[in-house]
C-alpha cells in the first residue's frame, strides 16, 4: 500500500503537528526534526519550490488550493511523487491536510506515455491508422494517423461510407467476403487493398480486422497502412525476375541463333566466290540479315553481349549524331537538345548507345502522330550522367509502362517489341540502368544514366608476328569447320578441336600465334583454355568468338561477335596479329 499521512498548521500560533505517516514520506525519523514549514519545505525538490512557496502564502492570505501534487528529495536522492489535500478546520485559522504517496501511479502514467508516444512514432513511420467501430450502434473512433490516411479532418466524423466509397471495385469482393468471415466464424481477415486518394492515384493498403468483446459489446477492431512504397518494391522485384528470366532465355536462344546464322552466312559466301550473286541470294542474304539484327537485340536485352566500351563525350556525341536523330524522330517532332557546356566522358560504346537514342526517338515519334516536342537533357549526378528523353507524347498506362522493357511486348501494330527491351540491355551491359515514368496523356520520360570515366589511355603497341599459325576452338562441328575453311583459304596455318582438353594436347610446345577461341564450351572452357595455354605462352595473341558471353569482366581480349561473315573473320584475325 502506499504511505500516507496527516498534519495541521495553526496560522496564528505557528504550531504544526505531523503523523507519523507524515515523518515516513519525508524521510525524517520521529523526534529528528520538530514539525514546521521550514522542514517540510527542505525537501522539496527545487523545480516544484516556487509553487509550494506560492501555495504556503495564498493559504496565509486566506486562499486554499485545496489539492497539489509535488516532489520531495529524500536522504540519499530518492524523489518521491505526493499529493496533499488541504481544508480548513472550523476555527478558520488551523489547516488540515492528508498526504499520499503517488510515486507508484506517476512511475505508470509516465510508462504509458512513453508507449503513446512510441505508438505514435511508430504510426507516423509506418503510416498506421487504427480503428474501431461497435456492431450494436455503429459507432465508429479513429487514430489520428486514420484520419490523415484517409485525408480528412479531425473534425470529420468517421463513417464505414469514407472506407467503402474509396475502395477499387475489383477489391470490393475481397472484403465482402472477409467481412462475412468474420461475422459467421469469428475470423479475423487480412488483405491488400486499393484505396483511391483525392488526386485519382491509389493507395495500397494493408488492413488487419478482428471481432472482438468489449463492455459496448462485440467491436470491430483493426489498423490500415500504407503499404503502396513495399508494394511497389515488390512488384520492381518480380519484374526484374521476370526480366532476368526472360534475358537467360532470350540470350539462350540468340546464342544458339548466331551459330546457325554464322554457319548459313559463312557456307553462303564460300559458294558465291566463284559464281555471280544471283537475286535469290540476294533475298537470302538480307532475311539473314534481319535475323541477325534480332539476334543482336536478344542479346542487348539479355545482358550477355559483351560490349566494349570507351571514353564517350556525350555532348560530342548528341551534337555530332543529331541530324541522324532528328531523321528517326520525323519531321513533325521538334527536336530540342538542352545540353550543359561541359560533362564528364562517359563509360560507353557509341554504336549501341547510338541505337539506344534512335530507339526511343522512334517510340516517341510513335507516341506523337500529329507532332510534338522530344527534349533531350543532361547533368552530372556524382559518378554518373543522367540523360533525360523527354516526350509530350500521349504516355503509358501504369499495366503498360510495368511490361514496356519486357521483349516482345508491343502496343504497336507491326512493332517487333524488342526496341525498349534492347535500350534496356544495353543501358545494363554498360554497367548504367534506364528509368522510365509516363502517365496517360502527360508524356514519357526516359532517365539514361551511364558511368563517368576519369580518362581513358591507348593501349601499348606490339610487335606483329612473322609466322601465321592459328589454333580454334569451337564445340559446335559445322561452325569450327567453316572457320577451319576461311582461314586456310587466307593462307593461315590452322590447327582446330571442339574441345579445350584436345587443342593443349594437340599444341604441345608447339608454337602458336593466335588462340581463336569459343567462350562457351563443355569441359574446358575459352577462358580456361586462354589462362592453360599463357602458362608457357604469356605473350599469346587471343581473339574470342561468341554468340553469348559470360561476365565480360572475364574477358581480356578482343570478341569477333557471331555472326559474322568470312571476311569479317579474317580482318579480325589480321587485327588481332598485328596487334589490335
Amino acid at each position: 500500500m502506499s504511505l500516507s499521512g496527516a498534519y495541521t498548521c495553526d496560522l496564528l500560533t505557528g504550531q504544526t503537528r505531523w503523523s507519523e505517516g507524515v515523518y515516513a514520506l519525508l524521510g525524517y525519523t520521529i523526534g529528528e526534526v520538530e514539525p514546521s514549514s521550514e522542514a517540510f519545505a527542505s525537501r522539496i525538490h527545487p523545480d516544484d519550490m516556487e509553487r509550494i512557496q506560492q501555495a504556503i502564502a495564498d493559504s496565509a492570505s486566506g486562499v486554499l488550493t485545496e489539492e497539489i501534487c509535488y516532489r520531495v528529495i529524500l536522504p540519499g536522492g530518492t524523489v518521491r511523487h505526493l499529493r496533499t489535500i488541504r481544508h480548513w478546520l472550523e476555527d478558520g485559522h488551523t489547516l488540515a491536510g492528508s498526504m499520499l504517496d503517488i510515486t507508484e501511479g506517476v512511475a505508470a502514467d509516465e510508462a504509458r506515455e512513453r508507449e503513446r508516444a512510441q505508438l505514435r512514432i511508430g504510426e507516423e513511420v509506418g503510416r498506421i491508422g487504427s480503428f474501431t467501430m461497435r456492431l450494436d450502434d455503429g459507432v465508429i473512433h479513429w487514430s489520428p494517423m486514420m484520419f490523415e490516411l484517409m485525408e480528412v479532418g479531425p473534425e470529420h466524423v468517421p463513417t464505414a461510407s469514407d472506407f467503402d466509397e474509396r475502395v477499387h471495385p475489383q477489391d470490393m469482393p475481397s472484403i465482402l467476403a472477409g467481412r462475412k468471415r468474420m461475422v459467421e466464424d469469428g475470423q479475423g481477415t487480412a488483405l491488400i487493398v486499393r484505396l483511391r486518394r483525392r488526386d485519382g492515384t491509389w493507395m495500397h493498403s494493408f488492413i488487419d480486422s478482428r471481432i472482438e468483446p468489449s463492455a459496448q459489446g462485440p467491436m470491430l477492431v483493426g489498423c490500415l497502412q500504407d503499404v503502396t512504397h513495399q508494394v511497389e518494391l515488390s512488384r520492381r522485384a518480380q519484374a526484374s525476375r521476370r526480366l532476368e528470366a526472360l534475358g537467360r532465355l532470350s540470350g539462350g536462344i540468340a546464342h544458339d541463333v548466331n551459330n546457325a546464322l554464322t554457319i548459313v552466312s559463312g557456307n553462303l559466301d564460300l559458294l558465291l566466290a566463284t559464281q555471280p550473286e544471283s537475286p535469290e541470294a540476294v533475298g537470302v542474304r538480307m532475311a539473314l540479315g534481319n535475323i541477325a539484327s534480332m539476334a543482336q537485340q536478344l542479346l542487348a536485352f539479355a545482358r550477355s553481349e559483351i560490349m566494349p566500351t570507351g571514353a564517350v563525350d556525350l555532348i560530342q556525341f548528341l551534337t555530332g549524331n543529331n541530324a541522324i536523330f532528328v531523321e528517326a524522330a520525323g519531321p513533325l517532332v521538334d527536336l530540342q537538345l538542352a545540353l550543359p557546356a561541359r560533362l564528364p566522358l562517359v563509360a560507353a560504346d557509341t554504336g549501341r548507345l547510338q541505337q539506344v537514342f534512335i530507339n526511343l526517338l522512334i517510340n516517341a515519334r510513335d507516341a506523337m502522330p500529329h507532332g510534338g516536342t522530344v527534349r533531350v537533357s543532361a547533368r552530372s549526378a556524382g559518378d554518373l550522367v543522367e540523360v533525360v528523353v523527354a516526350d509530350d507524347g500521349c504516355g503509358m498506362s501504369l499495366e503498360i509502362l510495368e511490361q514496356a522493357v519486357e521483349p516482345f511486348f508491343t502496343t504497336k501494330e507491326h512493332g517487333s517489341g524488342l526496341g525498349l527491351a534492347s535500350v534496356y540491355g544495353t543501358m545494363q551491359a554498360l554497367g548504367g540502368s534506364i528509368e522510365l515514368d509516363s502517365a496517360e496523356g502527360e508524356g514519357t520520360r526516359a532517365s539514361l544514366l551511364l558511368r563517368c570515366v576519369p580518362g581513358a589511355e591507348a593501349p601499348e603497341p606490339v610487335a606483329a608476328p612473322t609466322s601465321r599459325r592459328i589454333a580454334v576452338a569451337d564445340d559446335e562441328n559445322s561452325l569450327r569447320l567453316l572457320v577451319v575453311r576461311v582461314l586456310e583459304r587466307a593462307g593461315f596455318e590452322v590447327v582446330a578441336s571442339g574441345d579445350g582438353e584436345a587443342v593443349l594436347a594437340m599444341l604441345g610446345e608447339q608454337p602458336l600465334d593466335l588462340l581463336l577461341t569459343d567462350v562457351r564450351m563443355p569441359g574446358l572452357d575459352g577462358p580456361s583454355l586462354v589462362g592453360a595455354l599463357r602458362r608457357t605462352r604469356p605473350a599469346l595473341r587471343v581473339l574470342y568468338m561468341t554468340g553469348h558471353a559470360p561476365d565480360p569482366t572475364r574477358l581480356a581480349d578482343p570478341v569477333v561477335s557471331k555472326p559474322f561473315r568470312p571476311h569479317e573473320l579474317v580482318a579480325a584475325v589480321e587485327e588481332r596479329l598485328s596487334g589490335g
